[in-house]
């Protein structure tokens, strides 16, 4: 077997400039609120998002699934996160790649 190596190959911030070129896009617009609601229930994400003052984020790869909006003075995201741990992990580490 051959020697294993502690090398970081890529990371989520790699994947955050990956997809701005896919979009075409400034990497600065692929970002997201340091505050982000990150919820699996349905109902919560729906009534956390059906306020005027929610809008859908465009460029998220999982459409429909993230929204921002404010509550008092503050932008906060509003996930509906994948479901399963693998998922979950997967879903926050991009997140925080995007700035939450």
């Amino acid at each position: 077997m051959g020697e294993l190596r502690d090398e970081i190959y890529f990371s989520p911030k790699d994947f955050r400039a990956y997809l701005a070129g896919r979009l075409g896009r400034p990497e600065s617009e692929i970002s997201v609120p340091a505050d982000v609601l990150f919820t699996y229930d349905r109902r919560i994400f729906i009534a956390a998002t059906s306020e005027q003052t929610a809008s859908q984020v465009d460029w998220y790869i999982y459409s429909g699934r993230m929204y921002t909006r404010r509550v008092g003075h503050r932008e906060v995201g509003v996930v509906h996160a994948l479901i399963g741990a693998s998922a979950a992990a997967m879903n926050l580490e991009e997140l925080i790649a995007y700035g939450a």
